[in-house]
């Protein structure tokens, strides 16, 4: 009666993984099939085997199972290991994508120009800005080894500091307006100075007159809110834009800021009246 209660119980569960075959693994299919055909197979030897077959046969077929476990967590385990590998080698590219973006000839000869003139007008002042530049192409250097967000303060500074070399260069057209209302949390390092660099390159230096770039951070309830605006030319937000350095700058913020802290981006813009740029970080994680 005892052979005849296993035979039934395991013929019980071979019907199963027959009816919820979809929802097994073709691995999960075989192994559980075996774990019912190879005892079923040996109760033939129970007259003739003192020690009862089907018992040895579910220990076999349970090592099969717990072998093929291990295999399948080390798997995991390594697509993990290579999944994170292989986003950590995309953050980097872009990071190195950013600051080439960044350390372009036009910049580089503009502001050493500025400086130069500064060098006849004011010396003092001209003092200051190599000091400045050398400080910008600094942190532009750091930033290739700085893996981990930074403190928004410390982007702030590269942000003003580049801000100084271009206000040598436009003068009166361009004007600054800081609106903090918090600092405490983190984002990645060269993140903010591209934004705002986008904004005076193609927003106020497409104007005649110049105009007036705006950076205000403010703290919600569930997040850290940053807004880069200009009052420049504008663009049509629908349409792709055609300068591709600076479009594969702006979208690697994008996946920067997306997969280091969560944060997500918004342009918005209308031609003649100026942009905007939102990003909205959550603050699990990047709050100081």
């Amino acid at each position: 009666m005892s052979q005849a209660f296993d035979a039934a119980f395991l013929i019980v569960d071979i019907l199963l993984v027959l009816v919820y075959r979809k929802a097994l693994s073709v691995k999960e299919r075989t192994v559980f099939i075996l774990y019912s055909v190879i005892p079923l197979a040996a109760l033939a030897f129970s007259p003739i085997w003192e020690v009862t077959p089907v018992y040895m046969a579910s220990t076999v077929v349970l090592l099969l199972y717990n072998t093929l476990v291990h295999v399948e967590h080390e798997q995991r385990v390594a697509e993990q290991e290579t999944q994170l590998i292989r986003q950590e080698l995309e953050l980097t590219n872009n990071r190195t994508a950013i600051i080439l973006s960044q350390i372009n000839p036009h910049f580089l000869y503009n502001s050493l120009t500025a400086i130069a003139q500064l060098c006849e007008k004011n010396s003092k002042k001209a003092k200051e800005v190599t000091i400045y530049f050398s400080e910008y192409l600094r942190q532009n250097m750091n930033a290739l080894e700085q893996k981990t967000p930074v403190p928004f303060e410390k982007e702030l500074e590269h942000t003003r500091i580049y801000l100084s070399i271009e206000q040598v260069r436009f003068g009166d057209k361009l004007h600054v307006v800081y609106d903090i209302g918090s600092t405490a949390f983190q984002i990645p390092s060269l993140c903010l100075q591209p934004i705002v660099e986008n904004a005076v390159k193609h927003g106020l230096g497409m104007k005649e007159n110049g105009g007036t770039v705006i950076i205000r951070t403010r703290e919600l309830p569930d997040s850290f809110e940053i807004t880069v605006s200009d009052d420049g030319v504008g663009f049509d937000a629908n349409r792709t834009q055609n300068d591709n350095r600076t479009h594969i700058g702006i979208q690697n913020v994008r996946e920067r800021l997306e997969k280091t802290v969560g944060a997500q981006m918004e342009i918005k813009s209308e031609i003649g009246r100026g942009s905007d740029v939102i990003i909205q970080i959550p603050k699990q994680g990047a709050q100081i």
